[in-house]
């Protein structure tokens, strides 16, 4: 067996016979914790990103993973596709991803501050389940064509800044239902606005960041996201 480029298990903190939902579990809590969006600038918390994302795309794969613990590389498959990604947007995590807001900082300063902002909610027609009758059926995304999310690629001067989005069409499952729930048209959660007012501490600095738990995106299969507002100088 080959000497094993990048310990994947490591990086992400499971043991080597971690099931799917500890590998998924593990991947959000540390994405949370070193998003690129969360840290503008710092190459180390960005390269520990990349790092994470890349152990997950993996782990979380079951062909990927297999031919990783047989040879002991990364190089398995995907090449170049796989391994460009130096930065990926916060859409690209499935399931309850959190909710990014810059806010600017209130001059003068103020004791609260009433925050508007957009999340995905659970469909209330269907309750997440995207169709009303699930017996009828379903078909891969067209779009994404089954998995969940499309690739944007960004061209820069000296290179491409590449991003995923949730798919727009299947709402990140990679399927749509026969007969969709006419509300979120099989989607299985909605957008809605949310208005809530907030305590500022007495002193915020630029790059500030506050985390609201349990405010960021519902997820189909349960849970939500958090919501995570940095602060700017205007």
């Amino acid at each position: 067996m080959a000497e094993i480029e990048k310990d994947y298990y490591e990086i992400l903190g499971v043991p080597k016979d971690a099931s799917l939902n500890e590998i998924k579990k593990a991947y959000r809590r540390l994405a949370k914790l070193y998003h690129p969006d969360l840290f503008p600038g710092d190459k180390e918390k960005e390269e520990k990103f990349r790092l994470i994302k890349e152990a997950y795309e993996v782990l979380s794969d079951d062909k990927k993973r297999e031919a990783y613990d047989r040879l002991g590389t990364t190089d398995i498959g995907e090449g170049r596709d796989f391994f460009e990604t130096t930065f990926v947007s916060s859409q690209e995590m499935k399931g309850c991803d959190d909710v990014i807001k810059e806010v600017a900082i209130p001059s003068p300063m103020v004791d609260e501050l009433q925050i508007t902002y957009e999340r995905m909610e659970i469909c209330p027609v269907c309750g997440g389940k995207g169709t009303l009758s699930p017996e009828s059926g379903w078909d891969t995304c067209p779009v994404c064509e089954g998995k969940g999310r499309r690739k944007r690629v960004k061209a820069g001067i000296l290179s491409e800044e590449i991003s995923y989005e949730t798919c727009p069409k299947c709402g990140g499952r990679g399927k749509i239902p026969h007969e969709p729930c006419p509300r979120c048209e099989g989607r299985g959660l909605i957008r809605k606005r949310e208005t809530i007012r907030i305590k500022l501490p007495s002193r915020l600095s630029d790059g500030q960041r506050m985390v609201l738990k349990g405010l960021g995106n519902e997820c189909a299969e349960g849970g939500t996201g958090d919501l995570i507002l940095i602060f700017k100088k205007v």
